[in-house]
């Protein structure tokens, strides 16, 4: 079996130790012949296994690597290095520009020539996103992981309505509980309406101009029909997507159910390819006394970008969507998608930075981030804003919930706004937040994150932090910058496997 994260550390540790690169591509294809090449095996060095009768082609000159990074505002970029392969006077060229590599499954090892390829570590699982060369002589294999089959649309499922000269129009979607929304009218001369592409679990009210209004429901389609006639806006308050019969509005649970139910349909996940640990560990995060404090409610009647609509979601607390990348235990967890969370300081600490594991004079100061004196939470939207056309004697507090679109929590760190002269008020930070305890839980955390001076910090670690993930927490000691067993989260890593090195920034 693979050697455990500690034996892989303690090895990369050593002066004496030479790290070999494996690349499996699987599935390779003869464009000419349309015949299965099998898998292309390539290393960055000559490496061969007699007990498993593998040889493997040492043309990786370069590349291999992989990075990702939180912006101050929680939205997380990724890129990927390529891997480049030495193609010298073109000795490649009549099978690496005539093979179909592209959308072919990729893993990459990590271990010593004199190992058995069963003792090295799954450092990355993804995808072939093209190969292109950008030197004579040299082919570069672009690599991408299973985020990126996503970035298509949410849903595309419509309907023909006759009432509009036959024109298509999308049915909408609904995950969690949403206030005021416009459903679709699906059928004029009954007046049946719809809300989810599916099964939901509850209409909770229909208005026509504000007014509450009987309907007979029909929740397996996500439909109602009116039992009356319709004289204004028709708007409704929903409890949406089921899957399998169970309903949720829990963040974790809600992006599980998108991934692995919408999109397109040629790029459709499984629970294979989640780390359901990570997920569920996500939610159960922000449950106390039974409670589920920071539920969501998201709505679309229009074409939208899957990867946006989770990351809107996911945002609320500033997470975002990402793979797991580097040294695991368990390998199988490596390329599957998971959260990461951009969080105040935590008192866990997972690794302890000092000269040892750091390039000396790397360190540098990098970013000191703005203060927010104030935080301003925007939740419980209002999906249908209405300002006018409302029906007559509805109670002021209705009135005042239909015209505006958000409701707000509010957090102030006083200190901070007389010391620095900052001022009272803060633009507002939209959620898809529901509900006003997990808002003002929300706006605290970030107060607590931005309300004190913040830094980032760059480095250059050694081989043996490739095991390091964002969000990570961990203490640093250098002698410059007063970083003394100080205390920061992980906001960027960027691993190059074949230099050995790791470019890590932590937000302090």
């Amino acid at each position: 079996m693979p050697k455990t994260k500690t034996e892989i550390k303690n090895w990369l540790k050593t002066p004496e130790h030479i790290r070999r690169i494996l690349v499996d591509i699987d599935g390779v294809v003869d464009a000419t012949t349309g015949l299965a090449v099998g898998t292309a095996r390539i290393s960055n060095g000559a490496y061969v296994n007699p007990t498993d009768n593998l040889n493997y082609n040492p043309i990786i000159i370069g590349g291999v690597s992989f990075s990702e990074s939180f912006s101050v505002d929680g939205s997380l970029s990724r890129s990927y290095g390529d891997i480049e392969i030495d193609n010298t006077n073109g000795i490649l060229d009549s099978t690496y520009f005539n093979y179909i590599f592209v959308n072919k499954n990729i893993t990459i090892y990590l271990g010593d020539p004199s190992w058995p390829k069963s003792d090295f570590k799954v450092i990355f699982r993804g995808i072939i996103k093209d190969v292109a060369s950008r030197s004579r002589n040299t082919i570069n294999i672009i690599i991408s992981d299973k985020l990126e089959v996503l970035n298509g649309s949410l849903s595309d499922l419509s309907i023909t309505n006759t009432d509009k000269n036959n024109t298509k129009e999308l049915i909408p979607v609904c995950f969690g509980e949403c206030f005021n929304v416009t459903p679709l009218l699906t059928n004029k001369s009954t007046l049946e309406y719809q809300v989810h592409t599916g099964p939901i679990e509850d209409i909770i009210e229909v208005r026509d101009n504000g007014l509450p209004v009987s309907i007979t429901k029909d929740l397996n389609n996500g439909k109602f029909r009116l039992n009356q006639n319709v004289y204004g806006q028709i708007t409704c308050s929903v409890q949406g997507h089921k899957s399998s019969g169970t309903y949720t509005n829990k963040i974790g649970e809600t992006i599980t159910n998108i991934l692995t139910g919408f999109g397109p349909s040629n790029a459709r996940l499984t629970l294979s390819d989640l780390d359901t640990t990570n997920f569920n560990n996500f939610d159960s995060n922000f449950i106390a006394s039974s409670i589920y404090k920071r539920p969501i409610g998201y709505y679309a009647n229009s074409t939208q970008n899957l990867l946006d609509v989770c990351n809107q979601i996911t945002n609320s607390v500033r997470a975002r969507l990402s793979i797991n990348c580097g040294i695991f235990d368990d390998d199988s967890v490596v390329g599957k998608i998971c959260l990461k969370t951009l969080k105040k300081d935590s008192n866990i600490n997972l690794y302890n930075i000092n000269n040892n594991d750091i390039e000396e004079f790397s360190i540098s100061l990098t970013d000191k981030y703005p203060l927010k004196g104030v935080t301003k939470i925007a939740y419980c939207k209002n999906w249908t804003v209405q300002q006018s056309g409302l029906a007559e004697g509805l109670p002021p507090e209705n009135t005042a919930l239909f015209d505006s679109e958000w409701l707000y929590a509010t957090t102030a760190n006083n200190t901070t706004i007389t010391n620095y002269l900052l001022a009272n008020d803060s633009e507002q930070e939209d959620t898809l937040l529901i509900n006003s305890t997990g808002a003002a839980e929300e706006s605290n955390l970030r107060n607590q994150l931005w309300s004190v001076p913040r830094y980032n910090y760059n480095m250059t670690a050694y081989a043996h932090m490739f095991d390091v993930q964002l969000g990570d927490n961990i203490t640093i000691t250098n002698r410059r910058y007063n970083l003394n067993n100080v205390s920061g989260t992980i906001i960027s890593v960027g691993r190059d496997w074949i230099a050995g090195r790791v470019e890590i920034g932590v937000l302090v």
